[in-house]
């Protein structure tokens, strides 16, 4: 349709019997799918060819003839086929037939995708720069909103205007420590989530402190580990609002 038009697509259930051998298909039950357009056609010679690969009607370069022999191929293989209904300067239809079934299919169990992600805005506190770089860009991989501060120094001036859904902080850094950072912050912030980082082993952490909404994560981690630990700390830390009715 070079100069625009309609296109319908139909849906039905079609019965093929033993009659219409023209169809090429066994007797049976049919889906049908029929796309229809208002375009310029295609002449009747062309009907035995339009299905071969390579094949096309249209201007060098224009088409590569291998839509519909790609299409036709898949509905040979699936039992089915496809018909060409078309006159010159009015349009053509193509209908798909594939055969239906009465039987039910077991639905897959998918694992649910993008379980880490998030949209959140996380506050990042660490004092070396390359760490700050590639953490940074894991999470931002994710899709997280990435707040970078050099020290805990920075990370508290930011806070002061700023709100984080999660803080990540290295647990040694000069000045303030992570475990101070995340004090002042909750000072702030009550309900703010912590996820401490360290290449050193996890008994600088005060274990009590640790719960759903605190956490602790050994360097080196992948992109996945950070991300699902801050995504079930983001979680842990959400407080739906709860109104009461009369």
């Amino acid at each position: 349709m070079p100069t625009g038009g309609t296109l319908t697509i139909r849906t039905g259930h079609a019965l093929i019997d033993a009659e219409a051998a023209h169809y090429g298909l066994p007797p049976g039950s049919y889906l049908s799918l029929s796309i229809q357009d208002t375009g310029v056609g295609i002449a009747r010679e062309a009907y035995a060819q339009v299905f071969e690969p390579f094949f096309t009607t249209k201007p060098i370069g224009e088409g590569t003839g291998l839509g519909l022999a790609t299409a036709y191929g898949i509905a040979r293989q699936s039992g089915g086929t496809i018909r060409l209904e078309s006159e010159l300067g009015v349009g053509s239809t193509f209908h798909v037939y594939l055969p239906a079934t009465t039987g039910t299919s077991n639905p897959l169990q998918l694992a649910p995708r993008h379980a880490n992600h998030g949209t959140e805005r996380i506050l990042l506190a660490e004092d070396d720069e390359i760490l700050r770089a590639i953490i940074s860009e894991m999470l931002r991989s994710k899709g997280y909103d990435v707040v970078v501060q050099v020290d805990a120094a920075a990370a508290l001036a930011w806070s002061n205007d700023n709100q984080p859904d999660l803080v990540i902080t290295d647990v040694l850094m000069p000045t303030i420590s992570g475990a101070d950072l995340v004090q002042r912050l909750r000072d702030r912030y009550p309900s703010l989530g912590a996820l401490f980082i360290s290449g050193y082993a996890s008994s600088i952490i005060d274990q009590e402190a640790l719960d759903q909404k605190t956490r602790f994560l050994s360097k080196p981690f992948t992109a996945d580990e950070i991300a699902t630990a801050a995504r079930e700390i983001i979680d842990a830390t959400y407080q739906p609002e709860i109104h009461a009715v009369a």
